[in-house]
This record gives C-alpha cells, structure tokens and sequence, in this order.
C-alpha cells in the first residue's frame, strides 16, 4: 500500500534532498542516480524521463538496461533540459558491454574512461560453457544468445574536484532462484568477473572511492552480492550497501512486481567504499508517493513512473570523507 505524504512533508523532502547542489565542490555531497530504465524511456517517452530528472537534479547518472538502439544523441537531448542555463557540457559514456542490455554513465562532471570497461567483458568460456549445460533444452535460446554481448556492466571515473570517484553500473541475470538454477550461477559469474575488473582498475589506476550500482536481480541466494561487495585487500575495495527507503521511511522496495506472479522487492542497489565515503542522504523515487500539489509543480503524474519503468531510481548523496 501507498503511503502519500502530506505537502509539509513533502516541502521538507524538497529542501532536504531535491534541492539542486553545487556541482564539483568537494564539500558538498555528490548527487548519485542509478536506476534501470528497461529499455529506451528517454526516447519512448522523453517528457516524462525529464520531469523525473527535473525532480532527482543528478549529478552522476548511471543508467542500466539500456537498449542499444537508445543513441546517445536523444539522451543528450533530454539532460540538456534538466537546466538549460547551465552551458557545461553533459559528458555520457554508453557502455559496449551487455548486447540489448547495456549501462550507461552521464555526468556535467568530467568523465573519464577505464580501459577495463572500455570494451565487450566477455563470459569466460569455462563458465559460459557451465551456465549452458545448465539450461534445460526449453530454456529461451536468447538467453544463450544474450551471453555474446558479453556482461552488462560499464565503468568510468567521475572527477569530483580534485577527487577521483569509480563508478561501475551493471545488470545482473535475473529469475531463478535456487542454489542451482542456472540463473543464479550465472549471476555469481558476472559478480565475479565485474569484481575482478573492479579490483583491477582500482589496482591500477588512482581512485579515491568507489560506487557500484545497478539491478542486482537479488532473488536468489546473497552470494552475487557479497561477491559485489568486495575483498579487503585492495584500497576502497571493501563495500557497504547504501541502506535506502521511498519517502514514507518504510516501503523498500525497488521492483514494482504488480501484476506479476512476484512480490515488488529490493532488486536494485548501491554499494559504496566505506573508508572514502558516507552517505548524506538518499530515497527511492516513486511518483506515487507524491501530493497533487507536489506532482503538479514537476509536471508529474502519479502513473509516471510506471510509465517509464517496473523499477524505481535510486537517489543518494555521498560525501567524501
């Protein structure tokens, strides 16, 4: 059940978490947005994707999902609307990697590329071949087929000042369940893997903290996420989950699963480097839970977000250490 919240309330949530920050003042929190749009809702329906932007102000958007026939251009499009007087430049990097799934990183901050997500991650062949021999004969052919796309994950660093923040978004294989599905194992492979590349370009290159976000498709056993989470042997390797609610404080859930045979749940996440970064602030947005008055002045509609997507953004605020 919906909890809508009263417009005091709302005003409070409005200058609390929705008012725009500075953009690349190291002292004031770095506007996180992730959030799996399911395909191409900026093209689809770019009014309603730009009303939802207008109301979360990101400061780095990490998209997932993404179809590969969603160009960059039409994206562009839509950010340069978010505030029109600002001239800086939106820098977007979309991801190679994911075949019809891909992940994409957008920022007016500068952007730059990491060479060990600059590229197709394939599935190593080993446990390619593993996660095929545990597919019953019925199973979809174009969940075979979506493995030569590679993992659906994309990385880049965002300059914050003079801080260096990785950021890595993905998309986990989702259904299954059991320990032994073939859904779930392939989940842990591309846990794995992403967090090797992780790992890799944190040893190899200059970063102050690290955020990984996406669609975790957590329906099975906690392994991909701990996998995600990380070892303690590397700097800023070692994450914490960004513990997130909608705005009534209670609901968490991340997948709206009504009118499906599955319950809405915590599908979606962020994890972020403990020992570099706290969290200020953070909600889950949902039209849903806004007041008339409130959905009104940012051109919104209760229904927007189902409009765009079965999963919610996830708006959170770090601040360096």
């Amino acid at each position: 059940m919906k909890t809508v919240l009263p417009v005091r309330a709302l005003l409070v949530l409005q200058l609390f978490l929705v008012a725009p920050l500075a953009f690349g003042d190291s002292d004031k929190s770095l506007r996180i947005v992730s959030w799996n749009i399911s395909g191409d809702s900026f093209v689809t329906r770019p009014n309603d994707f730009l009303a939802v932007l207008k109301f979360m102000q990101p400061q780095v958007l990490l998209l997932d999902e993404v179809s590969p026939s969603a160009g960059e251009a039409a994206l562009l499009q839509v950010l340069i609307a978010v505030d029109p007087s600002d001239n800086r430049p939106w820098n977007i990097e979309f991801g190679l990697s994911g075949g019809r799934q891909r992940n994409v990183i957008a920022s007016r901050l500068h952007v730059e590329s990491v060479e060990e997500f600059s590229q197709v991650v394939p599935y190593p062949q080993p446990a390619r071949q593993r996660i095929e021999n545990r597919m019953d004969p019925g199973d979809n052919q174009a969940s075979r087929y979506g493995m030569e796309g590679g993992i659906p994950v994309h990385g880049a660093i965002v300059h914050d000042g003079d801080r260096r923040l990785l950021v890595v978004s993905m998309d986990l294989q989702c259904c299954g369940g059991a320990d032994d599905d073939w859904q779930e194992y392939r989940r842990r492979i591309e846990a794995r893997e992403i967090r090797t590349l992780t790992d890799r370009a944190l040893a190899r290159t200059r970063a102050d903290g690290l955020v990984l976000a996406g669609d975790f498709n957590a329906v099975g056993t906690p392994v991909p996420r701990l996998l995600l989470s990380g070892h303690y042997r590397i700097r800023n390797s070692h994450l914490r989950a960004v513990r997130i609610f909608h705005i009534d404080g209670v609901s968490d859930w991340t997948w709206d699963g009504r009118g499906t045979p599955f319950p809405s749940s915590d599908l979606d996440g962020q994890y972020y480097s403990r020992h570099s970064l706290h969290v200020t602030a953070s909600y889950i947005f949902d039209s849903e839970d806004m007041d008339a008055q409130t959905l009104a002045e940012f051109g919104l509609q209760l229904i927007t977000s189902s409009l765009l997507s079965n999963h919610r953004p996830l708006v959170v605020d770090y601040a360096w250490k």
